[in-house]
């Protein structure tokens, strides 16, 4: 294919009112009627010419805040070895944390909006999903999702995944979800198909 902007001998065309530009930017135009560098490209076999340009693939993250109270037990168990298992988390007078969430999503750049997907979208999915049953509410008695669920941290995590999968647009994955309990402990999980466990800190 032919272009203009890098001459024959690889010189920049001539500016229209004065020498050559030897370096330091682009000139505002080129002078047409000078003939520039043939360019050929091949493509390996397999690949068309349709995928000559690829499409970014980005992650983007929100975080989000919720406060919510919880008790870990097992009804199965003795309050002894409940207190023993979960120390003060087993507190039948229940306690509460405030809650930060990092929700990260993956896909291609939308090459007319420049977006993967609009966080506001994002954010409103996550609201009407998972924050508008959790916040200021109590994990064991008040949220139907869980349900006969031991409300730790990494149970929390795997439902909250399960209610923010289904509702992402076509062509966006949930990548990951951090979520930390308190400033020093979290969870990640990359949902039910990931290769690696990784542990909070």
């Amino acid at each position: 294919m032919r272009g203009y902007g890098l001459p024959a001998g690889g010189r920049r065309s001539p500016l229209p009112n004065g020498p050559a530009r030897s370096g330091g930017g682009i000139p505002p135009r080129f002078d047409p009627s000078v003939p520039c560098l043939d360019v050929s490209v091949t493509f390996p076999p397999g690949v068309s010419r349709a995928q000559e340009w690829t499409v970014p693939t980005v992650r983007v993250t929100r975080r989000v805040h919720f406060s919510a109270a919880h008790r870990l037990f097992r009804e199965d168990w003795s309050d002894e070895r409940n207190a023993q298992t979960f120390g003060d988390c087993a507190n039948p007078n229940w306690h509460g944390h405030n809650y930060e969430m990092d929700v990260t999503v993956v896909g291609p750049i939308d090459p007319e909006t420049g977006f993967v997907m609009d966080l506001k979208d994002l954010r409103d999915a996550l609201e009407a999903r998972v924050l508008r049953d959790v916040d200021h509410r109590n994990l064991n008695l008040e949220v139907s999702w869980m349900n006969g669920v031991n409300p730790t941290t990494e149970n929390l995590v795997v439902a909250i995944w399960d209610r923010v999968a289904p509702s992402l647009p076509s062509g966006v994955s949930l990548d990951r979800i951090v979520l930390h309990e308190t400033p020093r402990n979290s969870v990640e999980y990359t949902g039910p198909d990931s290769s690696e466990l990784r542990g909070g800190s």
